[in-house]
């Protein structure tokens, strides 16, 4: 092994991490690349993984220790007070400020299909974004779309971004101008830029091909 520098050893994800450096690469003779490299420690330690998403996912499907309800086109959703006010202001304020909904069990959302609210507590809960399998191209747009406005509605600005990503990639010809639209309407800066870069890059593609 070659001459290296080892860093003090750091811990993440409950594991134990070096960094070594070696000025004259890993290998004997002295290759003369520069190579910095992550050593695991403990490869063999028993400590689990972390598994608070798990466990917040679990908590969201056994509804234990729920403290709220939510009617959405008549389907009952339940969750926890605490951790739809830690991710959502608009939750925070809707159950902990002055607003009405505060001194109520059951909180009636409209203009929003279950399905979508569904998938808002699922990134609430998991930080993740919610599966479309099942769904065809254009029903998952259509679903990402709505999980954006949702996430719009409650100020979750990670969800709306990603939103924003997932729509910048579905950009076509027959929905650019649907989609310039909405990405207006709700101030999508990015997946408005991202239809703008179609739009003129299209222009360009056409006017070379009529030429």
């Amino acid at each position: 092994m070659g001459r290296h520098i080892r860093s003090a050893i750091f811990k993440v994800g409950g594991y134990d991490w070096a960094i070594r450096y070696y000025p004259e690469g890993p290998r004997l003779p002295p290759q003369g690349d520069v190579v910095v490299a992550l050593e695991l420690v403990n490869p063999s330690s028993d400590v689990p993984r972390p598994d608070i998403i798990a466990n917040l996912h679990k908590l969201l499907g056994e509804k234990e220790g729920t403290d709220v309800s939510f009617d959405v086109q008549g389907v009952t959703f339940d969750a926890h007070k605490i951790i739809l006010a830690m991710r959502s202001p608009v939750f925070k304020a809707e159950l902990y400020g002055s607003m009405m909904e505060t001194r109520m069990h059951l909180i009636k959302v409209e203009d929003m299909q279950p399905e979508v609210f569904q998938a808002l507590l699922h990134f609430i809960y998991t930080d993740s974004f919610p599966s479309t399998d099942g769904l065809d191209s254009d029903n998952k747009t259509e679903m990402v779309k709505h999980l954006l406005v949702a996430a719009d509605r409650y100020a979750m600005e990670r969800l709306k971004l990603m939103c924003e990503h997932i729509l910048s990639q579905k950009i076509s010809v027959e929905n650019v101008a649907a989609i310039f639209q909405f990405s207006d309407q709700y101030n999508c800066h990015k997946l408005k830029n991202a239809c703008i870069e179609f739009m003129v890059m299209y222009a360009v593609a056409l006017s070379v091909w009529k030429s």
